[in-house]
């Protein structure tokens, strides 16, 4: 049996050490606060540092853990999204300066490593994006069209170096991959020497932007930072509680590692065309090679078990490569952007408070990226990529669909919650180890689940907008379907938007029984 995915790291943070900056010790004063400390928080922090500014980098846990953490580490320079529909979106000409700026943030990648002499197992590879299916090819030939007129270095294939039998492929060059914790934790600690002051363990709960003095307030759990700029890192922003959601959509996205014998697969990396889809890498650790899966992905808090997508994955594993135990698995969250590309710049809620969200499928690029434009932006400088990704920039035609999914599913998850429409059982008895439910009694209804024997349950009205929260079992958490935001066992903020925990609520003991 498994162990909850929760408590399972990913392969990244079991082979890398921990961290130990200390908390946020009350008020202080910054040129700027950067809000999480992934991929774009740990860059600009070290970008910002350089050019000799006062930062304040602070993490809800510990940094280079949450999203960037449960990546699978794969540095493409093309977006994880459908080319024809892309130039349909953007146009050619802006689709190549996508595709320019992605580079850029590879060649930024590459040179830290080598300026900082970082071990991280950066090496370039190919990729191919193959396909099973011999109805597909149509689609991938469409696709090598769009990505050679988008100056994506690409070319068609007919043998991929898989140990089963596929249809074809599009080979792109000079792909990367890393063990992105042993890249960042020395990136920060390079940060730290320029006089970074990097905080964790705490929560920031509010953002104000610029008031006439010139300075911002950021309110955390552990006091107030006052800055000059404020930059939102966070995966999510914590300032939008209304219009982001309608520019996005929050998905999961699951992964395994099992070891393969050296020469079952070759060094690079691999994305099928299935729905769901696939995507695989090697990665070497302590003398053992691991081949890493990743795919299997769903809409958060819909669309079935995550014990199931795991079960899907090893499946996957089992007819391709013969593999027969998984030692690691874990699972992220992806934030898709409405037209394809990522949010960068400005908030709308704020005079110097910027953004950086949306990075699909492509993380690592797009995270380093969104660093690159906001430490230019936060410096004065021009940069002439940040037009195409500014927040604002979302036309209504592409938000449409976002807008009328999220429309129907926010009224009716409001719905539920008064009615209790969607309660899935009506006793506590019910709910077996591991598993939760939304149960009512009396008028009131709560979210309870059955960890190790013990029942604990919450108020499942999510604490940003109101929606009712669903259990997701693999991860042992509480699930939001509206904007995607995840809280744990006892109700404290895993995934924003949200930034406050559900409230506790003790199912009573009277309707235990009944």
């Amino acid at each position: 049996m498994h162990p909850a995915a929760s408590d399972s790291p990913s392969i990244w943070i079991d082979t890398a050490p921990a961290t130990e900056y200390p908390a946020l010790d009350g008020d202080t004063e910054t040129d700027v606060a950067i809000v999480g400390a992934g991929i774009t928080g740990i860059t600009a922090a070290y970008l910002l540092g350089k050019e000799g500014r006062h930062v304040v980098l602070l993490d809800k846990g510990r940094i280079a853990m949450a999203e960037t953490g449960h990546t699978t580490a794969h540095i493409v320079d093309a977006a994880d999204a459908d080319y024809r529909e892309l130039v349909k979106t953007h146009g050619e000409q802006n689709v190549r300066l996508d595709s320019e700026a992605v580079r850029s943030a590879v060649v930024r990648i590459r040179a830290f490593v080598d300026e900082l002499r970082i071990d991280c197992d950066f090496r370039p590879v190919d990729g191919y994006l193959f396909t099973e299916n011999p109805d597909h090819l149509d689609h991938l030939k469409k696709q090598l069209e769009h990505l050679a007129a988008a100056g994506v270095e690409v070319e068609w294939v007919d043998d991929v170096p898989l140990p089963f039998s596929t249809a074809g492929a599009l080979r792109y060059r000079n792909q990367h991959s890393f063990h992105v914790r042993r890249y960042l934790l020395p990136l920060a600690e390079a940060a730290a020497a320029l006089g970074v002051r990097i905080v964790e363990n705490t929560l920031a709960t509010a953002v104000e932007n610029a008031e006439s003095d010139g300075w911002c307030r950021l309110t955390t759990d552990r006091g107030v930072i006052r800055a000059r700029h404020v930059i939102l890192a966070s995966h999510v922003p914590i300032n939008d509680r209304s219009a982001l959601w309608a520019k996005m959509h929050a998905t999961r996205t699951y992964v395994v590692a099992t070891p393969i014998e050296p020469g079952r697969a070759p060094d690079a990396l691999f994305w099928d065309t299935e729905d769901p889809y696939h995507y695989v890498r090697l990665f070497e650790t302590d003398g053992r090679l691991f081949l890493i899966v990743g795919g299997e992905d769903r809409d958060v808090g819909k669309e079935g078990n995550d014990e199931e997508r795991y079960g899907a994955l090893e499946t996957w594993c089992r007819e391709r490569f013969g593999s027969t135990e998984f030692p690691w698995r874990w699972s992220g969250q992806i934030n898709e952007p409405a037209d394809s590309i990522p949010l960068i710049g400005e908030s709308s809620h704020g005079t110097n408070v910027w953004m950086a969200t949306g990075y699909s499928g492509t993380g690592m690029t797009y995270g380093t990226l969104g660093a690159m434009i906001l430490a230019d932006l936060v410096l004065g400088r021009t940069n002439r990529f940040s037009e195409l990704y500014a927040p604002g920039r979302i036309r209504m035609a592409s938000m449409l669909e976002t807008i009328a999914t999220k429309a129907a599913e926010m009224p009716k998850r409001l719905f539920d919650k008064v009615t209790g429409a969607d309660v899935e059982t009506t006793t506590v008895e019910e709910i077996a180890e591991g598993d939760g439910a939304i149960v009512s009694a009396g008028e009131q209804k709560y979210g309870v689940a059955r960890v190790d024997g013990a029942l604990q349950s919450v108020d499942p009205t999510c604490t940003h907008m109101g929606c009712t929260v669903a259990w997701n079992g693999a991860e042992k958490s509480w699930d939001c379907p509206c904007h995607g935001s995840r809280f744990d066992l006892e109700g404290k903020v895993i995934n924003g938007p949200a930034t406050t925990p559900l409230e506790r609520a003790e199912y009573p003991e009277r309707h235990q029984n009944r």
